[in-house]
C-alpha cells in the first residue's frame, strides 16, 4: 500500500459533473509531471482533475451549457493582463472561444491610411481600430493604432473630428 498524502480537496465533490467524489491520485507516467500528485472525479464518463492550488470558486452560470457549442461554461481564472486573478466564465471547450457577457467584436470601416507603416517604430502597420469601453468620452470614436502595441509601440493617430463632421 502507497503512502499517499491526500491533497485539501480529496474526498469533495466534483465540480463539473457534481456527482462523483474528488481522489488524490499521483502521475506514474514518465516526464515532467512524474510523481506530481492530482485530483480527478471517479464518476464513470467524468474527465475532470485538477492541479494542486488549480481550483476556483464557481461563479453562477458554471456548468451551463454554451450557446455556441453545447459544452459546458466553466469558471477559469485570468492568469495575466490587467484581470490577473479575477474569475470569469467561459465555454470548455478550447475551440469555441467563447465567454458569456463578452461584446461581440465589431467591424470597423478603416480610416485613411489604415496599412501604413507606422512612422514611429517602422516595423508595424496602421490599423484602424475603435474605442468600445462605455463610459469613455472617446467612445465609438476611430482611430490608427500601431500593430505593434503589445511589443510596445504605443503610436496613434486620431483623425479630426471637426474636418469629419463638416
Amino acid at each position: 500500500m502507497s503512502n499517499i498524502v491526500k491533497l485539501d480537496r480529496d474526498g469533495c465533490t466534483c465540480p463539473e459533473c457534481g456527482k462523483g467524489k474528488l481522489v488524490t491520485r499521483t502521475v506514474k507516467k514518465e516526464g515532467p509531471n512524474q510523481g506530481k500528485q492530482f485530483l480527478t472525479c471517479v464518476a464513470e464518463g467524468c474527465r475532470y482533475m485538477e492541479w494542486p492550488g488549480e481550483y476556483v470558486e464557481p461563479l453562477p452560470g458554471h456548468g451551463a451549457s454554451c450557446p455556441e457549442c453545447g459544452s459546458k461554461i466553466v469558471t477559469k481564472l485570468a492568469k495575466r493582463g490587467p484581470n490577473e486573478g479575477q474569475r470569469f466564465l467561459a465555454c470548455s471547450n478550447r475551440e469555441c472561444k467563447h465567454i458569456p457577457g463578452r461584446k461581440p467584436k465589431v467591424d470597423v470601416e478603416p480610416l485613411e491610411g489604415h496599412g501604413k507603416a507606422c512612422p514611429v517604430c517602422g516595423e508595424g502597420q496602421m490599423l484602424t481600430r475603435m474605442v468600445t469601453k462605455e463610459g469613455s468620452p472617446k467612445y465609438g470614436q476611430r482611430f490608427l493604432g500601431c500593430s505593434r502595441w503589445r511589443d510596445g509601440c504605443n503610436h496613434t493617430e486620431w483623425p479630426d473630428v471637426e474636418a469629419s463632421a463638416a
